[in-house]
């Protein structure tokens, strides 16, 4: 799972990988949350989670609205096996991302830390 910043200073583009054993099992829908975890470098408590459903032919998802200076923890998982994401959540990637400025005006998206 990877992380690329718009352009924009409040957006990224996340991307992941199909599952390895597609032969097995093909997912119906991905499921993506996120949520803010730090601001400014501070922890942030009770933040709101948003979270929302991908259809199985998408690889990507652009995530618009973010704010500068936080840090964003980002999952993705399939339905399960069930056909049910709460009952069988099966993990596709995790990722830690916080927007920095880098120049006057220009801000980057930058992956600090990817679950296994």
């Amino acid at each position: 799972m990877t992380a690329k910043d718009q352009g924009s200073p409040t957006g990224i583009t996340i991307t992941w990988d199909a599952p390895r054993d597609q032969g097995i099992y093909t997912p119906s829908y991905y499921h993506v949350a996120y949520e803010t975890i730090s601001d400014a470098g501070r922890p942030v408590l009770n933040s709101s989670r948003f979270s929302l459903n991908v259809s199985a032919n998408s690889r990507q998802l652009p995530l618009d609205g973010l704010e500068t200076y936080t840090t964003c923890k980002i999952k993705v998982e399939s339905d399960g096996l069930d056909g049910k994401v709460q009952n069988s959540k099966v993990l596709f990637g995790g990722l830690y991302v916080s927007l920095i400025q880098v120049a006057m005006n220009t801000f980057n998206a930058i992956e600090t830390f990817q679950p296994a």
